[in-house]
């Protein structure tokens, strides 16, 4: 689960360092939170694979992940 959180942080530092991320718009947010939201469901998913949740689990993986990555997301977001 380690190599995901490196690949998104990797994903968005190639965004940005392409010039991928417009700074001057609300799209450079959208984008940066996209990837994060990204990487959210990509651990929901791996979770549920490894520990071989039934569909009620992948369900609730998925929405778990995106819960907690919108309120890890809002601290951040009051910073702005």
């Amino acid at each position: 689960m380690q190599y995901i959180v490196l690949i998104a942080v990797i994903g968005i530092l190639l965004l940005q360092l392409t010039g991928s991320i417009p700074l001057d718009s609300v799209g450079g947010s959208m984008v940066i939170a996209l990837a994060f939201f990204a990487a959210a469901l990509v651990v929901a998913i791996h979770e549920a694979w490894t520990k071989k949740r039934g569909v009620l689990g992948w369900i609730v993986n998925i929405v778990v992940s995106f819960v907690g990555a919108f309120l890890a997301a809002l601290p951040a977001a009051w910073l702005w």
